[in-house]
């Protein structure tokens, strides 16, 4: 029989590493997590042409329906009140016309070209109006604008972009965690998130899992729904999630 002394120092050693093998083993896991807005959008142009106005500036705040960007539409409000004079001289044509067929001195063809006139010119007012209305950049929902794109006076293109805009108000916790964990994470799976960026803890629970999981890295995309009213948290702020599964199925 082989028999091996070991000195105290390596028995501390080695019983120091079990105790916090044992010690990792009850901790509960975690992964990085970042905080996005459910809503963000890039408003581009609709027309081309300069820019008459724009109402905010990287950082402001607006409401839902405030106008933010304004185009200099003055061809296109023109454009507007020649087809509407053509609309209103049509009609006043199918008038005529139709007076002229009950007294017996015009044609039902007359009459009938007439109200395609009408009909014409009607659809190049409302294709106008339509134009026009795109000259005003209204905003979707409340809230704040990332990033200003342009600057007014300036001539941009259709699909340019303009604002950068999210909604801050409503934020969820996204977080790329190792497939394995699909053994015991759920939708509704608590979690407890500290952010790098205010010191403070945060509860949340699971609400979507990813539909795909990554066969490089062997991951797949979680979003969380953060519990309660915290209005210091912006979007971009990020941290540790900590999860904490059953003994039995932790990695």
């Amino acid at each position: 029989m082989i028999r091996i002394d070991f000195s105290p120092s390596i028995l501390l050693c080695i019983l120091g590493w079990l105790g916090s093998a044992s010690a990792w083993a009850e901790e509960p896991i975690q992964a990085r997590v970042l905080l996005v807005a459910k809503r963000h959008t890039i408003l581009s142009s609709r027309l081309a042409g300069p820019i008459e106005r724009m109402t905010v500036n990287d950082g402001d705040r607006f409401d839902k329906g405030g106008e933010l960007v304004t185009m200099n539409c003055v061809i296109q409000q023109a454009e507007l009140e020649k087809v509407q004079a053509e609309h209103d001289a049509a009609r006043h044509t199918l008038e005529a016309r139709k007076g002229l067929q009950n007294l017996a001195s015009g044609s039902a063809l007359e009459t009938r070209l007439a109200a395609a006139e009408v009909a014409r010119t009607g659809a190049e007012v409302r294709r106008n109006q339509a134009t026009v209305g795109m000259c005003r950049l209204s905003a979707p929902f409340s809230g704040r604008v990332v990033l200003r794109h342009a600057q007014p006076f300036q001539s941009v293109t259709p699909g340019q972009p303009l604002l950068e805009i999210l909604d801050d108000s409503d934020l969820s916790a996204t977080l790329i965690v190792p497939s394995r964990w699909l053994r015991w994470l759920r939708m509704q799976t608590p979690f407890t998130m500290n952010l790098d960026e205010t010191g403070k803890t945060y509860q949340g629970h699971v609400v979507s899992i990813g539909a795909r999981i990554d066969p490089a890295s062997q991951s797949v995309a979680v979003t969380g729904e953060i519990h309660g009213d915290h209005p210091e948290l912006l979007a971009g702020m990020s941290g540790a999630a900590r999860f904490d599964p059953p003994a039995d199925l932790k990695p």
